[in-house]
């Protein structure tokens, strides 16, 4: 069965005892359908599903400040919806969650968020492949991120990520193989103190791979960025100084799967930066990253993440709880357990931890260094095929060179969330 995304956790609760009467009626009205559409089904699992889902959270460190703390509690209700759908060679492939996150204490802060992420799997006849990919991402922005210079702020900030990409491949006589890919990336805020941030990025990458058994592959590539930061810098009554950038990776890519339970997937890249913009600090020397996945047996999951790299390459690694600055050194370490207590029982839990250098003479006149810890637990219950209950809890920790990006944040929590297939 695929796995759905779990509800997205905002830092956020009013009315609890309503709403999740609302929910779990909605739930319990989809279990008859749910049960009956299963029974009669003999060709396996639908490629579509719809789902709903109620959680409520507690938050210690609303404002993520190292002092005067803001704990609130939070509502989040979402409306979920995909499918996995082949047709003939090609394949067609989506999620979209819709959330609405309801504040009982700074109610400024309500807000109704998304995430779709879509695409197509096609292949020819003849040796062509590839992939389009689209991945859009609304969400309250997370406060006292590790941005440069940026003022605190109270007021409601929303984040928007967009990503669309697509990916040629062609396949050789031989084991070679030649890919080629474009990405466009971009990121935008509502608040003006958070401009700072903001960014596009355009990226192409060409490279060709070997894989001389189902074992192992190799490939080089080289791949070009070219972005800007329209408002890297904001001086008092005079217009913004734009930042443009370029950065040039050779890319190094092993592949091993030396059996069935445990996979390893390496990037070493030779990686160069140039800044238009005075104060931002070039980079020049080796980046990359090392996935480990381990599968032992059917109840046990271990995804290990390590990487060092700049700028917004580390959000797109997948590093939990970081939404990296352009100019920072990000050195990271991530892991994920999911073990099968019992056939219906879950349970989850996992470590990271970063160390990121700042380079920002132009605004903060100096280096700084950021360490930043997080952990979190959880516990899933699939009480039927359609119903699933569990409760998270996570701690943020951040100590800093720079007194007001340190924190201790904890979120925990509770949702029940129902499916139809």
């Amino acid at each position: 069965m695929r796995q759905l995304p779990p509800p997205l956790l905002t830092n956020a609760r009013p009315r609890l005892a309503s709403g999740v009467w609302l929910a779990l009626t909605a739930l319990g009205a989809m279990v008859s359908p749910a049960a009956q559409a299963q029974s009669s089904s003999s060709t396996g699992p639908s490629p579509y599903y719809l789902g709903v889902s109620a959680g409520y959270n507690h938050a210690s460190n609303v404002y993520r400040q190292s002092s005067n703390e803001n704990s609130d509690n939070i509502t989040n209700y979402s409306l979920l919806a995909g499918l996995d759908q082949p047709i003939g060679r090609q394949r067609l492939f989506g999620d979209v969650t819709v959330q609405r996150s309801s504040y009982q204490s700074n109610s400024q802060l309500n807000n109704t968020g998304y995430s779709i992420k879509g695409g197509l799997d096609w292949a020819t006849i003849e040796r062509l492949s590839g992939r389009l990919l689209v991945n859009n991402r609304r969400s309250l922005a997370d406060y006292n991120s590790s941005a440069n210079g940026i003022t605190p702020t109270f007021a409601k900030n929303i984040e928007d990520n967009r990503q669309v990409q697509a990916i040629v491949r062609l396949g050789l006589v031989t084991a070679f193989s030649a890919e080629a890919l474009a990405e466009h990336r971009s990121r935008s805020f509502s608040a003006r103190e958070y401009n700072r941030s903001e960014y596009t990025q355009d990226i192409g990458s060409l490279g060709v791979y070997y894989r001389p058994s189902s074992a192992w592959k190799f490939g080089i590539a080289g791949r070009y960025t070219k972005g800007r930061t329209p408002y890297f810098f904001e001086p008092v009554d005079a217009p913004a100084i734009e930042d443009k950038y370029t950065r040039k990776d050779i890319d190094f890519t092993a592949f091993w799967a030396p059996r069935g339970d445990s996979t390893l997937d390496l990037r070493l890249s030779n990686s160069r930066t140039s800044h238009s913009a005075t104060g931002q600090s070039n980079l020049s020397g080796a980046t990359g990253s090392l996935v480990w996945n381990w599968m032992p047996g059917g109840r046990w999951s271990l995804n290990t993440r390590v990487a060092r790299d700049s700028g917004v390459e580390t959000y797109y690694l997948g590093i939990a709880g970081l939404n990296s600055d352009l100019n920072q050194v990000v050195r990271s370490l991530q892991t994920q357990l999911n073990y099968e207590l019992t056939g219906k029982l879950i349970l989850t839990g996992g470590l990271s931890f970063s160390n990121v250098e700042r380079s920002d003479e132009l605004v903060l006149a100096s280096n700084s260094r950021d360490r930043n810890r997080s952990a979190n637990i959880g516990l899933r219950w699939l009480a039927t095929r359609s119903i699933e209950l569990g409760c998270n809890y996570n701690q943020q920790q951040r100590s800093s060179s720079v007194a007001n990006y340190e924190f201790d944040a904890k979120t925990y929590g509770c949702y029940v969330q129902g499916t139809l297939r």
